[in-house]
């Protein structure tokens, strides 16, 4: 597989813009996702990213994360549904595999969800053991019961009230 791309978005005029905003609806339950516009102006912030992933000049996905100062949190990874188990993800999650990267996945009650977890366990992350729930992004949405999982256990498993706390204030603007 030649090598894929990753292209920065840093509004609604850039390239691959529509797909990512497009596939971020599709791909996430509205609990698990800002408002679009809110979702952009994310992007002022110097932590926080976006970027598209393309492949041959065709849209595979995008990941957005954060970059802090003792870690990198992956709030959402996705990619297209027809080129799913192709090894995109594989290879998103290797870009930061020099970096300790939390993530939060959901607890596996489906088929899909228990598919994920298999997913981010054969790229080297592991369940951490501490209970997590996820802040609601607005007033108009639910916490959720998540599971928080990194490439770096041992880090996070002694560092995890931290790291709940940037993760809480800074992604979710919370105090749970």
């Amino acid at each position: 597989m030649t090598s894929i791309v990753l292209h920065t978005i840093n509004g609604n005029d850039s390239n691959f813009w529509q797909q990512t905003k497009q596939l971020y609806i599709d791909a996430f339950p509205i609990d698990e996702r800002r408002e679009i516009d809110l979702w952009l102006e994310m992007l002022k912030n110097a932590e926080f990213n976006i970027k598209a992933i393309s492949h041959e000049k065709q849209f595979v996905g995008f990941i957005g994360y954060w970059l802090f100062n003792n870690f990198t949190y992956i709030e959402h990874l996705a990619i297209t549904p027809s080129l799913r188990n192709r090894g995109y993800g594989a290879k998103i999650l290797a870009i930061f595999s020099n970096d300790t990267v939390v993530l939060e996945v959901e607890p596996p009650t489906d088929t899909i969800s228990q598919r994920r977890i298999v997913f981010y366990e054969k790229n080297g992350f592991s369940q951490c053991k501490s209970k997590y729930i996820q802040p609601p992004y607005s007033k108009q949405k639910k916490p959720l019961n998540m599971l928080l999982f990194s490439n770096n256990t041992n880090w996070i498993d002694e560092n995890i009230a931290a790291v709940k706390q940037i993760i809480y204030k800074q992604v979710y603007n919370s105090t749970i």
